[in-house]
């Protein structure tokens, strides 16, 4: 009996250390949106970043705007949900460019950004290359292999970079100018650039590079050193240098990482048949996709693909990315990268990166910016409010259409709670 009677007792202070704890989580939340609150934890952090970003101080007003915000955000939200624009097309799209995009990003995190510590004298090296200017020059060749018979031809002959400068390059200034870039600080460069350029004396010509964009030989011409360095300078700056190392790493890790993907995949091309699409493509040849649709084009592992699963493919580019297809080159490059993406996909799925709880919140959060951006924009085109509103501004659309949401929404705010926390 008295057991019962301690367990009962038990269960009733629980109860009230529950509903005590859920009062004091009320208490402690700066709005409510209907149902939802906005904790006050959860406001001074992203509060705090907010000021941060944009370099301002604390003040009523910055925290009453932020938290105008985080409100506008919540009743977008509501809004998509109940007009069930998660489920249209165009955004459904978004959402998987959103997902594949931040599957990479941590596959990338995981297999490349390795935590590497630089030394001392690295770092103190990098610290005199941002005080140093360069004047260089460079040949420049989409493939390793083109890049190493411009490498034989200089040095069986000093004068030959201005015939190879001529070329090397379509752009018409360094075809005649011998490839000369100018002067330039080490944070202007390509990193894998910019290293192996500030590396060299004046006068030393590079090795065959690797790059972003090809492959280059650098030929350093002057070096120029800007004031005086002291050790209080270098030790102040010396996160920033190794956040540089880091960079530097990095890219050329992942261009190293990036190759050996291509060589394992093996990929293979039909010339004639790239060809062909590269007319299509640049409207060179007008002949019908029809006759060159099935033709097949890219072999590698086993598989082989034709025209048309090709152009699929190419369909998801972003106009960006389709911009830079001049030539056949650039076409089997752009094939390369789509074929090297599809397989760091894979390899991402199969390391369940995308079970960890790290992707699915980011995703969530990312997913939910981005729905508010497409409804801003569904605003500014006119799709939400009515037709005899749409001579007005963007800026007065928006408040007629928050005007709106509130008028359906029950929101509060602690004013005292906003003017009395303590960051």
């Amino acid at each position: 009996m008295k057991k019962f009677w301690l367990y009962n007792v038990f269960i009733f202070f629980l109860f009230i250390f529950f509903v005590f704890s859920c009062g004091k989580k009320k208490q402690k939340s700066i709005a409510k949106v209907d149902n939802e609150y906005i904790p006050l934890s959860f406001y001074k952090s992203e509060y705090q970043t907010f000021l941060t970003k944009i370099y301002h101080k604390d003040n009523l007003r910055n925290r009453y705007a932020y938290l105008n915000n985080l409100i506008d955000e919540k009743l977008i939200l509501k809004y998509s949900q109940e007009n069930q624009l998660d489920k249209d097309s165009l955004f459904l799209n978004i959402t998987k460019n959103i997902y594949d995009q931040l599957l990479l990003n941590f596959y990338f995190d995981k297999n490349i950004k390795k935590n590497l510590i630089p030394e001392e004298l690295e770092l103190r090296k990098l610290f005199s290359w941002q005080n140093t200017s360069i004047h260089v020059r460079h040949l420049f060749a989409r493939t390793m292999q083109e890049i190493q018979e411009i490498s034989d031809k200089i040095s069986l002959s000093e004068q030959a970079w201005e015939t190879l400068a001529i070329e090397c390059f379509k752009d018409s200034t360094l075809k005649f100018n011998g490839g000369n870039l100018g002067w330039y600080n080490y944070n202007d460069l390509d990193p894998i650039f910019a290293y192996n350029a500030f590396s060299l004396n004046p006068g030393e010509i590079s090795e065959p590079i690797r790059t972003k964009d090809g492959f280059s030989i650098i030929h350093l011409l002057e070096k120029e050193h800007n004031g005086f360095l002291t050790e209080n300078d270098f030790q102040l700056k010396k996160e920033q240098m190794a956040e540089l190392s880091l960079n530097f790493r990095q890219n050329k890790f992942l261009l190293d990482f990036m190759d050996d993907t291509r060589k394992k995949l093996d990929i293979q091309f039909d010339k004639n048949t790239l060809l062909e699409l590269h007319q299509f493509l640049t409207l060179v040849n007008h002949k019908k996709l029809e006759f060159i649709q099935n033709k097949q084009i890219v072999f590698y592992q086993k598989k082989h693909l034709n025209v048309s699963e090709i152009l699929e493919k190419l369909s998801k580019l972003s106009d960006k990315q389709l911009s830079k297809i001049y030539t056949p080159f650039d076409l089997k490059q752009s094939i390369v990268g789509i074929l090297c993406r599809e397989r760091f996909m894979l390899n991402a799925k199969n390391q369940k990166l995308h079970e960890a709880s790290a992707f699915q919140d980011q995703f969530e959060k990312e997913k939910k910016n981005s729905m508010i951006e497409f409804v801003l924009n569904r605003l500014k085109k006119n799709q939400i409010l009515d037709e005899n509103e749409i001579e007005e501004t963007d800026k007065e659309k928006y408040f007629q259409f928050r005007n709106i949401l509130l008028s359906k929404s029950d929101v509060f705010i602690d004013s005292a709670m906003v003017k009395n926390f303590i960051l």
